[in-house]
């Protein structure tokens, strides 16, 4: 079982509305404990804020904000931290706390799209190891940019550099 309240308004262009969702861990299968979350929702025509998310995942949780503009052209960017999230919680990977921030970005420009988003920050452990990451991806005009995308998971190391596109220049170094 599980619950959902909502309320919100819509008036003059204007929007504002508010969410709680709770799902028990009996109604889906894997989970153990609730999947909880929040947010808070504000726009008018041209822009479309999450000003307060929160879900919640077991002990852990993710929170963020959003904002999507609709004005002459498309854009958007987010932020979401990760707090003590157990990747175990939907029974398809090991044991953990992970800890970080991402923030990614988008940008329609004439007909290409600009993607980015960047692993500000990743700590934590995995199946008993210290895990910890950074890094940035961008996607614009056919080519995928990596930029110093580096993952440690206890004594293994994952290092890649460089592009995709109409030439392929990597580096990468995995250890």
């Amino acid at each position: 079982s599980g619950t959902i309240s909502s309320r919100g308004e819509i008036a003059r262009e204007q929007l504002t509305h508010s969410t709680t969702i709770r799902l028990d861990p009996a109604d889906i299968a894997g989970m153990s404990d609730p999947l909880t979350a929040d947010f808070e929702l504000s726009g008018t025509t041209d822009v479309l804020e999450l000003s307060a998310g929160r879900i919640g995942i077991g002990d852990g949780e993710i929170t963020g904000t959003a904002v999507l503009q609709f004005d002459q052209q498309l854009s958007g960017s987010t932020r979401l931290q990760l707090s003590g999230f157990d990747p175990a919680y939907f029974g398809l990977f090991t044991h953990g706390e992970l800890h970080g921030v991402v923030v990614a970005a988008l940008e329609q420009r004439a007909e290409d799209m600009h993607i980015s988003a960047e692993l500000e920050s990743l700590h934590g452990t995995l199946a008993g190891q210290a895990v910890s990451g950074s890094g940035a991806f961008s996607y614009a005009d056919q080519t995928l940019i990596v930029e110093q995308v580096f993952l440690r998971s206890g004594p293994n190391v994952v290092d890649i550099d460089g592009m995709i596109g109409e030439k392929v220049a990597l580096q990468a170094t995995i250890d």
